[in-house]
């Protein structure tokens, strides 16, 4: 192929490239600023709700995945201390709700003797929370001892293959044992 003939197959190319019809674009129907706006508007109203409905779904994974983590922390707890669920009686929200209201009281500046039972009950919540504790660290100690160290598992070792006799040319296999 000499020069000339590919040059002319290139020009051959081109113009089969530009023969071909382009499509007019239709031209679009003119907008009236009032509707721009309203179009304007009603993006912005768009782009703002979504970006809240994003926010809310977020934050709702995210609440999830902590609860979900707490009870995973909970059913390990249990499982390591070797504990049942049980109804569990919260006394920090007792003692925050005496707390409270022993300041409100200080602050109005009510009877003394109001004051030192408030004192007293908030003692004896406290003890008993004490109390509460030392019977579990007492019990998770017990269940500890009681609990028998688990048995090594004994994995059986596998038999070894008898080897194969193998014979060279001279020897007879018949004459083999």
């Amino acid at each position: 192929m000499t020069k000339e003939e590919s040059e002319e197959i290139f020009k051959m190319d081109e113009e089969i490239e530009e023969e071909k019809p382009k499509k007019p674009k239709k031209a679009r129907k003119p907008v009236s600023p009032a509707t721009k706006e309203r179009l304007k508007a009603q993006l912005a109203k768009g782009r703002a709700t979504a970006v809240k409905n994003r926010q809310k779904r977020a934050l709702a994974k995210k609440i999830d995945r902590e609860e979900a983590e707490k009870e995973l922390d909970k059913k390990i707890a249990r499982k390591v201390l070797g504990e049942k669920p049980k109804e569990e009686h919260d006394y920090r929200s007792e003692i925050d709700e005496l707390k409270e209201t022993i300041k409100q009281m200080k602050t109005q500046g009510n009877n003394s003797e109001e004051l030192k039972e408030l004192r007293s009950l908030l003692v004896t919540i406290k003890e008993q929370q004490k109390q509460k504790k030392e019977i579990q660290k007492e019990e998770v100690q017990e269940k500890r001892a009681d609990t028998p160290a688990p048995e090594p598992i004994k994995i059986p070792e596998p038999e070894k293959p008898k080897p194969i006799k193998v014979f060279s040319r001279r020897q007879n296999r018949n004459n083999f044992v």
